[in-house]
């Protein structure tokens, strides 16, 4: 039955997402057959399979065919009109109707040859996505120095003195705002 698999090497029962829905209905095929494998494999985890996702791959959420032909139109003025057809030609679209008689190329292949036409936008978008990098480096090393400087501040024990030279009456701060540590120690 496909959507379960018995892995004996790592004593599992892995079944798919689709599965364990299906097997919610305890009268249905699949979950007729899981009580079976459990039962017969005791001893085995039940683990539901994950879709490994690979972090670097460059995914480009509303790249439609609408808007590559108005990215033609916008930045590809002198063969906007070419590329556009090119384009409805790859779709199978003949004078903005769907020829049959046409061969019609998927989604995957028209994204790869309009980078290959547009090659600025994969630099422009790598530039995009290490800014972020650098920028998430920034803010988990920002966050895990204050996390740090708060544990350190949480423990500090101060004494009676200590605490006079950190506090800064309100008056002392608006006559003088660029007052410093060791100023406030010599008038105090």
């Amino acid at each position: 039955m496909y959507g379960i698999s018995i892995e004996h090497k790592n004593k599992t029962i892995t079944i798919t997402k689709k599965f364990e829905k299906l097997t919610k209905n305890f009268a249905s095929d699949e979950s007729k057959e899981l009580g079976r494998a459990m039962r017969q494999y005791p001893t085995y985890k039940l683990k539901i399979r994950e879709i490994e996702k690979n972090p670097d791959k460059m995914t480009y959420k509303g790249l439609t065919y609408d808007t590559m032909k108005d990215y033609f139109t916008a930045n590809k003025a002198d063969r906007a009109q070419h590329l556009r057809a090119k384009l409805d030609e790859m779709r199978g679209r003949k004078n903005g109707k769907r020829d049959v008689t046409m061969i019609v190329c998927s989604y995957a292949e028209i994204k790869a040859w309009f980078f290959a036409e547009c090659p600025e936008i994969e630099k422009h978008n790598e530039e995009i996505i290490k800014l972020c990098k650098d920028s998430k480096k920034d803010n988990l090393k920002k966050t895990s120095e204050s996390k740090s400087s708060d544990q350190f501040d949480n423990n500090e024990t101060t004494t009676p003195a200590e605490t006079d030279v950190k506090t800064f009456t309100p008056t002392e701060v608006i006559k003088n705002p660029s007052l410093s540590v060791e100023e406030v120690k010599q008038s105090a």
